[in-house]
């Protein structure tokens, strides 16, 4: 009777199993079966190609700008500033001098150091700084005749090596150049990007003996100048990125 018992007991979980088994085997064809159908979906839209049209164009800068710094260090700050601002009149009288307008010569705020209210005792350097102020004086001058202001800098380097008597340090600063007109060539490139793709697009479609269809996605990638040798000359670059069906 043990024996039979037993026996009845392995027939149900052979049950259990088959009944289990069953609907795992159901489900992974149904699941299969939704994968399947959805590769045959895929499958079923045309065949596409992604293409990058870069274009690049060398263009003259037509801004630019010139850093003149001037600084002088001591204890008397009336002093300092009167002399920055005689100074300030001797550059801007050169520079007038020499063709530029009052309005492409910009001046910041006279900047003012105090040493003392800075230094911070140490166990080598217990005592304060014998100057101290600091006055700096910073003029800006703009132009956009690239070889007028190229002229200038040149004279100015001169100038400072003269002294003229400053006392204190003139230093010309950093000659940038910018190209400001990007906007009215911006239209053109683009135009001249998707041209470009549109050739890469159909050199592909005669390799694989297709044609080329609409577009079905177009991404304008970047657009941008980047400097080219000393950063007059610029080189402005437009990559875009379209994606065509394939017929």
């Amino acid at each position: 009777m043990a024996f039979g018992r037993e026996n009845n007991g392995s027939q149900t979980s052979g049950l259990f199993f088959n009944f289990f088994f069953g609907c795992g085997i159901a489900l992974g064809s149904l699941c299969l079966g939704i994968f399947v159908e959805r590769s045959v979906g895929k499958l079923k839209g045309p065949p596409t190609v992604v293409v990058k049209g870069l274009v690049e164009r060398l263009v003259e800068s037509d801004k630019a700008t010139l850093d003149i710094l001037f600084s002088s260090t001591g204890s008397d700050l009336k002093s300092l500033t009167e002399s920055a601002k005689n100074v300030r009149e001797t550059l801007v009288s050169f520079l007038l001098k020499h063709g530029f307008p009052i309005a492409s010569i910009d001046e910041l705020p006279l900047a003012v150091h105090d040493f003392h209210q800075l230094h911070t005792p140490t166990k080598y350097n217990i005592a304060p700084p014998k100057d101290r102020y600091e006055v700096m004086l910073t003029l800006l001058l703009y132009s956009n005749d690239m070889d007028q202001i190229s002229l200038i800098y040149k004279k100015l380097q001169d100038f400072s090596y003269e002294g003229h008597g400053f006392d204190g340090r003139l230093r010309i600063g950093y000659l940038s150049y910018e190209y400001t007109k990007l906007e009215d060539i911006r239209a053109d490139m683009i135009a001249e990007g998707v041209s470009s793709a549109r050739k890469i697009a159909d050199q592909f479609a005669k390799d694989s003996k297709c044609k080329v269809g609409q577009i079905l996605r177009a991404n304008q990638g970047t657009i941008g100048v980047q400097d080219e040798g000393d950063g007059r000359q610029k080189k402005a670059r437009v990559v875009c990125y379209l994606t065509y069906t394939l017929v």
